[in-house]
């Protein structure tokens, strides 16, 4: 009984600790006009780069992009529906080779900050995004998990996309090659840096794509 009783504190003061990079970004409504011109120019330098047709760097802070994740109603109200409805107050890490994802996830009834460590191979024309861990806290937690916490969000995916999203949680390869919104080309990612806070990606733009 006494090992059971210990077993069942540590699980739970495992899982409520908190992940020292886990920062959500504190936003106001002030804010958000600010934020969504921050947006359009992030977006527009990058269409413009692709349109270009020449291999370039495209650097990204966390923090933008957790300014961004915690004010997605200043871009569109029904944003924050379309999220996984078992979480919330998202963020994103960058540090130590690899990308943090986490949220607080309702665990039956419970909250912790779950996190994902993510690590990304890339071949010319695949790459493979492995799930190095998935946890509450510092609790190991098994993908199972994960993959019925995100259930009601894959099945709300067009086909597309919910298959490369399925193939990622599997830890299998999709294709090296992705479409910007309102671009006529795609593009292939030649490699990731990741340094404290921030990502860096080299973008070799494709060949023109007719999207009608």
């Amino acid at each position: 009984m006494l090992v059971l009783i210990i077993g069942t504190l540590w699980a739970y003061t495992s899982a409520k600790r908190i992940p020292q990079w886990y920062k959500p970004a504190d936003v106001s409504p002030a804010q958000y006009q600010e934020l969504r011109d921050q947006f359009t120019e992030t977006t527009r330098v990058l269409n413009n780069n692709i349109q270009r047709n020449q291999p370039f760097d495209f650097e990204i802070t966390a923090q933008q992009i957790n300014r961004w994740l915690n004010s997605l109603d200043a871009f569109d109200p029904q944003l924050p529906r379309r999220l996984p409805k078992a979480i919330q107050d998202p963020a994103i890490g960058f540090y130590q080779d690899r990308i943090w994802l986490g949220a607080l996830l309702d665990l039956d009834g419970r909250k912790a900050v779950a996190n994902l460590e993510i690590s990304i191979s890339l071949l010319a024309q695949t790459l493979v995004v492995d799930i190095v861990s998935f946890r509450a806290g510092t609790l190991a937690l098994p993908r199972a998990v994960l993959v019925d916490k995100f259930q009601d969000f894959l099945q709300a995916q067009e086909p597309q996309l919910r298959k490369q999203l399925e193939d990622v949680l599997e830890g299998k390869p999709i294709p090296n090659r992705f479409g910007l919104p309102n671009s006529g080309h795609d593009f292939r990612i030649k490699s990731i840096k990741i340094s404290s806070g921030k990502l860096t990606v080299r973008i070799e733009p494709l060949e023109q794509v007719d999207r009608r």
